[in-house]
């Protein structure tokens, strides 16, 4: 029986997937299995992971919701632990896998997740918000009363666990926020684990940035964790206090003209994404 479950969330991932797979191949833990979730890929996805040895499960287009993904993975995981990857993020390091199973040492403990590091082609307000996000250098227990943070993009998840805490299937983002917070009013413990980074940056046009926040804004609402920007007032001065801090990045990093006109398109509309997502969200 293998170690761990490896399981990764991917859409036409022919090129980040080898990068992937290989830094996977060279974890200090070795006795793993790996599971690729193909939510239809129309390039070499699949092939490239059964390639390396990963089983491939197929998700229909009609079908598709983040935590049906994660529960149709971790469903056909033989281990006792999941971990939780997206297919374009990339382990730093040989001890990631270590660095990340280490808190699941404490049997209190249902879910470790770790740090994400922009990628060398991430624009400078992508990388200074990474860096701020991700900046604690300590292992941290999440406060289930504070800033809910847990993502899967880079986390493990014991499966006794999650067979009585199941991924939510019907929202469409935000599933690993709400089930670390049902997890954890449930008495157990979420750690962040920042020696277990991973690459994992976008650089997404503007339109895909506000179609994200928007989606994050309607998962606040759901969730009822509103955050400055999802209130008018608030939204001003998240525009304003925001795009200050753009400008001196951009400034100090040199930026073309081109990066200016997408910095400050990508900071409006995540302002506005958010803040309209949160308005047409359900309370519940």
């Amino acid at each position: 029986m293998p170690t761990v479950s490896i399981v990764l969330r991917a859409r036409n991932e022919a090129v980040w997937l080898p990068e992937v797979l290989h830094s996977l191949s060279s974890q200090t833990i070795n006795n793993t299995e790996w599971i690729l979730v193909d939510h239809g890929s129309t390039d070499a996805t699949a092939e490239i992971a059964q390639a390396a040895g990963a089983r491939v499960v197929s998700l229909a287009n009609q079908n598709f919701s983040y935590g049906h993904a994660l529960n149709l993975g971790f469903e056909a995981a033989r281990s006792p632990i999941a971990v939780s990857l997206s297919a374009h993020a990339t382990p730093a390091s040989r001890r990631w896998l270590e660095s990340l199973l280490l808190a699941l040492d404490d049997p209190r403990v249902a879910a470790s997740f770790g740090p994400e590091w922009p990628r060398s082609d991430a624009d400078p307000v992508v990388r200074r918000g990474l860096r701020n996000r991700y900046s604690e250098r300590q292992p941290r227990t999440l406060d289930p009363n504070g800033r809910l943070t847990f993502g899967n993009t880079n986390a493990a998840v014991r499966l006794d666990v999650w067979r009585r805490f199941r991924f939510d299937e019907e929202i469409p983002y935000a599933e690993d926020l709400e089930w670390s917070l049902r997890v954890m009013e449930a008495g157990h413990r979420v750690r962040f684990t920042p020696h277990a980074p991973v690459y994992h940056s976008h650089r997404e046009p503007p339109a895909t940035v506000y179609h994200r926040a928007f989606a994050e804004g309607r998962a606040a609402r759901l969730l009822r964790r509103p955050q400055l920007h999802h209130r008018l007032p608030g939204l001003c001065a998240c525009l304003l206090a925001g795009s200050l801090r753009d400008t001196g990045t951009l400034v100090v990093d040199g930026a073309s003209a081109a990066e200016w006109k997408e910095a400050l398109a990508r900071r409006w509309c995540r302002s506005l994404g958010g803040w309209r997502g949160y308005r047409c969200g359900s309370a519940g």
